[in-house]
């Protein structure tokens, strides 16, 4: 199974040329996934061929952050099990 992030790049790279709005959003969210927003969904309406790329990636930063999330509560078992150990 392919990961949402894998189907938003195919989505983006199918359609190569710039169409104003849309790709402005798409741009601008990219820009803040890239920096680490994991909040950054895109929100505003698309239709056609767009659906899929707003759809893509919105499943990418879901799956990101699902991902963070599964790391972060492992990370806590870890500190809380180590901690018992040392003390």
């Amino acid at each position: 199974m392919r990961s949402g992030l894998a189907r938003c790049s195919e989505s983006v790279l199918r359609i190569a040329t710039p169409d104003g709005p849309r790709f402005t959003v798409v741009d601008y969210k990219t820009n803040r996934l890239a920096r680490g927003d994991l909040t950054a969904v895109i929100t505003a309406p698309f239709n056609g061929r767009y659906q899929q790329i707003k759809d893509d990636f919105n499943a990418a930063i879901d799956s990101l952050r699902e991902a963070m999330s599964a790391i972060s509560t492992s990370t806590s078992g870890l500190r809380a099990g180590s901690d018992e150990i040392a003390s």
